[in-house]
């Protein structure tokens, strides 16, 4: 028998910069308490919108039904979806065995249709779904093939992601789905049959007096999904794509706490170990600037790092700016790799 699964609050979650208030640890204990999602380092697809052109199809999708089209929703450039469309590969091919996927999503009232993700079994734009997520006339649910179960969204939690963005974040590994609402894991499911092969967005419903009220942007699939870290240690140079930053600048992004906090766990179970912390940006901009923005980054690390009781001897920060890519710079894609945080032990 089917059951329902409903989130039961959503947390605004503002972060300062580098000076944490109570108030803020308290919410970055939330994040590292309920939020377990690391994000694939191998990135297939991050669509940022740049470069789009507003009224225009955007260009990394396929249309399988409806429409859609880049618009301007809260300053931000994003893709109002009002059909059904899915990415389009260079490379056609299916998923990777283990991947992730996270996407922001901004719901304007009223809400008076159905707004899903799809994870399919069957291909590109096809209607088979594995599993989805759907906001239907204001509640959050997630199913599938492994049924449904929960409770009724209260209301106050309803009002909580409208008009704002939201984020979500999805881990499938070989069998195992995982799904996140902002800082809360909503679906843990052992094993996800058959195996997915593809995902798609879909709108339904809301056609009535041209009313199409959901958006997305920032889309990111990538494969992989949680790391070796002490594999990584072992080898002296932890590489992660998870501590995220606002656009220019080196406020650190909420939900990258729970990824500080496991690094800050792997330093503390090796007390003698020191680190260089090292930002890397991808090449927009000039030289000088990107070098300054990442070593404004590598400090505010060290300083939540600090923060999370890591000793601030053990830390010395070093500014990389564009100078080593780990890809190429020519794609949304290759940028999105390019901007990460190692940590190299010193010797």
């Amino acid at each position: 028998m089917k059951k329902f699964i409903h989130f039961f609050s959503l947390t605004a979650l503002l972060l300062g910069a580098i000076n944490i208030s109570a108030q803020e640890k308290k919410e970055i204990t939330v994040w590292k308490n309920n939020y377990d999602f690391i994000p694939g380092n191998k990135i297939i697809l991050y669509d940022d919108l740049a470069g789009e052109e507003l009224g225009e199809f955007p260009s990394k999708w396929n249309l399988a039904g409806g429409g859609a089209e880049v618009v301007m929703i809260d300053s931000v450039k994003a893709i109002k979806v009002f059909g059904k469309i899915f990415p389009l590969f260079k490379v056609k091919k299916d998923l990777p065995k283990q991947f992730t996927l996270e996407f922001d999503l901004y719901l304007q009232k009223p809400v008076n249709g159905q707004y899903s993700y799809y994870l399919t079994y069957n291909g590109p734009g096809t209607g088979e779904a594995t599993s989805y997520m759907s906001i239907e006339h204001g509640d959050l649910e997630m199913t599938g093939s492994f049924g449904r179960s929960g409770d009724k969204v209260p209301d106050k939690a309803k009002e909580d992601f409208y008009d704002t963005w939201n984020h979500i974040s999805i881990a499938f590994n070989e069998r195992s789905y995982k799904a996140y609402f902002n800082e809360h894991r909503l679906i843990n499911v052992p094993v996800l049959e058959p195996a997915i092969k593809s995902f798609y967005f879909y709108v339904c419903c809301n056609y009535e007096k041209g009313i199409h009220n959901y958006y997305i942007n920032n889309i990111r699939l990538a494969e992989g999904g949680k790391p070796l870290y002490k594999q990584q240690f072992a080898e002296g140079r932890i590489v992660t794509n998870a501590i995220l930053f606002d656009y220019n600048k080196s406020t650190i992004i909420d939900r990258s706490y729970a990824e500080l906090d496991r690094i800050a766990g792997l330093m503390k179970e090796n007390p003698t170990a020191r680190f260089t912390i090292e930002g890397h940006t991808d090449s927009d901009g000039d030289n000088a600037s990107n070098l300054q923005l990442s070593l404004k980054r590598a400090e505010a690390v060290k300083a939540a790092l600090v923060e999370m009781g890591i000793d601030a001897a053990r830390l010395e920060v070093k500014g990389m700016g564009e100078t080593k890519p780990v890809s190429e710079n020519t794609t949304s894609e290759g940028k999105a790799q390019n901007r990460r945080v190692e940590f190299v032990k010193i010797k």
